[in-house]
């Protein structure tokens, strides 16, 4: 399903997307929607960082008993 969005830009706004889009090839439309999706990937990309980073401070390295770590690790491999 598709919705439709619209987008107000001034004259100098619409040259700039107009210009880059013929740069492309490609319409106004494909270029901004291209452009979107762009940005949400790497917005995406920078909370996941964020929450691998959280992740890996919170833990630390493996504690306890040497013999347990291995058992432990051994069960995980089977």
């Amino acid at each position: 399903m598709q919705h439709r969005f619209e987008l107000s830009l001034d004259d100098h706004e619409l040259a700039d997307l107009r210009r880059a889009a013929e740069r492309d090839g490609v319409s106004p439309e494909l270029w901004a929607r291209r452009v979107l999706a762009g940005a949400a990937a790497e917005a995406r990309s920078e909370r996941q960082r964020a929450a691998l980073q959280a992740a890996a401070a919170r833990s630390g390295p493996p504690s306890g008993d040497i013999d347990e770590i291995l058992r432990d690790i051994e069960r995980g491999r089977r």
